[in-house]
């Protein structure tokens, strides 16, 4: 067999005596295209009439329009012509001509014929590399005629529509009547409206029953939600309900009327056309969620239910009976909290109940700073109460005052200086406080350190506890007391270590401290307290103060400083 592959082709040129009879038979393979058994095809066999002698050689010409057979005899065949003899070969070589010649709708034209024949893809990929659109539109758009493009070629046609803004070819292509369709519509709807193209994409929902295509685009992209609302109407039972269930909350948000008139016919009698014998009807619980930001539509939904349609479930029944329990807690309140303006009642209320509940006071004082007209007797009253009390600071009362129409600085200014009287005496009297407790401080530092550093030289005369000549043995502190040893006996039956005069304020202080230390963990106690004071920041204070928050450390027997029995350092006790 003898085989010539011309090189810019994809033509395959065989010779061989494959058939009975015939000799030599020579055939032309496409080996781009296949047959339904998947091999190349065979386009052309060229049969030689009369020869018998053996082919020696074939030439063949690259723009397939010239084949030579040599045969073993010295005879040679010519075969002129499209060699393939398919006509779209030389439609296409001449496109590529006219195309490499830069001539593009010359080109395009020899490529329309090609339809069918060459792959749609070769011709698009060298118009988009190019950037000829509307070379490329138009032959997208012969391809859409003969019945022959995909998905991909509808949305890069309408691509091209849109991105031209050819708004009379989109118009032609989708929104012409009574004409047979050459395109996917679910494509062509997506990009119209990506493209923003929503009247177009709309129209083709509308004119293929694209039902939620169509209030997808309404409600998402066009927010017109009267014509949703209307076109769900006259949908069949099935779709109408399906598409409440989907859509009927964002319907009730913006059209609740409409909306809910709909749903009372979807769930009672629904015959959108007219044309059905008996009209449909589906189950109001299915819909109730739907009402979840409208009770007054509900309520409304429910009466209907109940009144056309006696034996809806006790779902119904239930939602309906709380909902009017609901709406008759809510007047009932209403008409407690019904402006009477009898304010001396509010005054007599707040003296008989303002020390139990001090709070009602500031409610007082909220409630007339609301008023319209001026409450100048009560406010002040109110201001007189909350400064007894501390109920608050003048901050906020002046803060309060502030969201008065009718307020003047006059109702709070006699308040506001004495509140700063009062703190500038405060500050007066702490201030005093500090300097002394400072004083007292460093003078027990001092004592501190000289017991510390310094020898205790005890020069006492009398006696502490008779008063008489102190005599050898005594008994002397560190607080600077000495007694007669019978004297101190006497005086400390119980208490053998410590000074009698100094032991009542010991023990006042050894007291302090372990109350200190017991309340510790009376937490119910500080907040009791704290809850119930008048200023609540006192309170606080306190607990510091007393070491509630800090470790205290108590000073007990083992730790309080040895009183000493100094007579062993008298030198004159062994003389005794």
């Amino acid at each position: 067999m003898i085989l010539e592959q011309l090189r810019l082709n994809p033509i395959l040129i065989t010779v061989g005596a494959d058939e009975p009879g015939i000799s030599p038979l020579i055939k032309v393979w496409n080996v781009e295209k296949y047959d339904q058994a998947g091999k190349p095809l065979c386009v052309r066999i060229i049969r030689p009439q009369g020869i018998t002698s053996p082919v020696t050689v074939i030439a063949a010409h690259e723009n397939m329009n010239f084949l030579a057979i040599g045969f073993a005899d010295s005879s040679v065949l010519f075969a002129r012509g499209d060699i393939t003899r398919e006509r779209q070969s030389k439609q296409k070589q001449y496109g590529d001509h006219l195309y490499a010649k830069g001539d593009h709708d010359g080109a395009i034209t020899q490529y329309i014929k090609t339809i069918g024949k060459l792959e749609a893809s070769y011709v698009i990929r060298k118009f988009l590399d190019a950037q000829r659109i509307h070379n490329l539109t138009a032959y997208l758009q012969a391809l859409h005629k003969k019945d022959l493009a995909t998905e991909d070629h509808t949305t890069l046609l309408l691509n091209c529509y849109t991105k031209l803004k050819d708004k009379s070819k989109l118009d032609e292509f989708i929104m012409t009547k009574d004409r047979e369709i050459h395109f996917d519509v679910e494509t062509a709807m997506k990009v119209c409206r990506q493209a923003g193209y929503y009247s177009h994409a709309l129209y083709l929902a509308e004119q293929h029953n694209q039902h939620d295509w169509y209030l997808k685009i309404l409600l998402e992209d066009l927010k017109d939600y009267d014509k949703a609302l209307k076109y769900i109407s006259k949908l069949d039972f099935e779709a109408a309900e399906g598409n409440m269930k989907t859509y009927g909350k964002v319907l009730m948000a913006e059209v609740p009327e409409q909306t809910t008139q709909l749903l009372k016919r979807l769930c009672t009698d629904y015959n959108a056309n007219q044309m059905s014998e008996k009209p449909l009807s589906t189950n109001p619980e299915e819909f109730i969620h739907i009402f979840v930001n409208n009770t007054d539509r509900l309520l409304e939904f429910l009466e209907h239910m109940i009144k056309i349609r006696p034996t809806s479930s006790s779902l119904v029944y239930n939602t309906y009976l709380e909902l009017c329990l609901k709406a008759y807690s809510k007047e009932m309140d209403s008409a407690i909290k019904k402006k009477s303006e009898d304010f001396d009642a509010i005054m007599r209320t707040c003296e008989r109940f303002g020390s139990y509940d001090p709070n009602l006071w500031v409610q007082a004082l909220w409630f007339f700073c609301q008023q319209e007209k001026n409450q100048k007797p009560y406010v002040i009253t109110i201001l007189n109460e909350v400064e007894r009390n501390n109920l608050l600071s003048p901050i906020l009362v002046v803060d309060i005052m502030s969201k008065s129409h009718t307020a003047t600085l006059d109702l709070i200014k006699d308040y506001i200086i004495r509140y700063l009287q009062k703190e500038n005496e405060q500050i007066a009297e702490d201030e005093r406080l500090i300097k002394q407790y400072r004083e007292e401080t460093e003078k027990m530092r001092n004592q501190m350190e000289e017991l510390r550093n310094n020898p205790k030289i005890f020069q006492v005369s009398k006696c502490s506890g008779c008063t008489h000549q102190l005599e050898l043995p005594s008994v002397h502190f560190l607080c600077g007391h000495s007694y007669h040893q019978q004297c101190f006996e006497s005086y400390s039956a119980e208490h053998d270590s410590e000074c009698p005069l100094c032991l009542s304020e010991n023990q006042k202080v050894l007291g302090i401290i372990r109350a200190q230390e017991q309340n510790k963990d009376l937490h119910e106690q500080f907040h009791h307290q704290l809850e119930r004071a008048d200023d609540g920041f006192s309170v606080v204070a306190d607990y510091f103060g007393r070491g509630v928050f800090n470790k205290v450390t108590i000073v007990t027997d083992s730790t309080r400083p040895t009183i000493r029995n100094v007579d062993s350092l008298n030198p004159f006790e062994t003389d005794m």
